[in-house]
């Protein structure tokens, strides 16, 4: 297990697989409307990760990938008001150029805020687009993922690990795909 600094054991979590709801795309819409007032109207925001792509098993947690124009910061006020709505905000938490931020409850979410159109926010939405694009692919990390968690990695940080080599794999294949 990679250790992120000191972070390893406050981003460290159980987790559990879920199959696809159509319940995630409606958090998402219904959280952004309360983050939007946040981060301001020149701020993007695209739901991203597993629970993004119709069809595909997922921790129950939605990614909400949040592109800021300009300088990658979160304001003292920012952060006051993420934590007014149940957030707690981590750093980096060892990705640079991305500032993570959780929210766990009935409904969980996790914020990636960085650059619009950095790598960082490409990579992800090409990832996803990839996936939705390709259920023969969304099928194989699918189960890729089920594997991890029967095979015992019900940690975060273990379970990430487990799948960082496939997603690798799956990211190079997504860059290499054009419509």
């Amino acid at each position: 297990m990679k250790k992120i600094g000191g972070l390893s054991m406050k981003i460290d979590e159980e987790i559990s697989i879920l199959e696809y709801s159509p319940d995630w795309k409606n958090w998402f819409e219904e959280e952004i409307i309360s983050l939007k007032p946040i981060f301001g109207p020149n701020t993007t925001f695209e739901h991203f990760g597993s629970t993004s792509v119709p069809g595909l098993t997922a921790k129950p947690i939605v990614d909400i990938l949040i592109g800021l124009h300009g300088t990658l910061e979160i304001t003292v006020s920012q952060k006051k008001e993420l934590e007014q709505l149940g957030y707690e905000c981590l750093g980096t938490a060892g990705v640079q150029g991305r500032i993570y931020c959780r929210k766990r409850g009935i409904r969980s979410f996790n914020l990636a805020v960085t650059q619009l159109n950095s790598m960082l926010w490409n990579d992800n939405l090409k990832l996803r687009d990839y996936l939705r694009s390709h259920p023969d692919e969304a099928e194989l990390y699918a189960q890729h993922k089920l594997d991890a968690y029967h095979q015992g990695y019900r940690k975060l940080l273990a379970y990430s690990d487990y799948k960082s080599d496939f997603i690798a794999q799956l990211l190079k294949r997504a860059k290499g795909f054009t419509r």
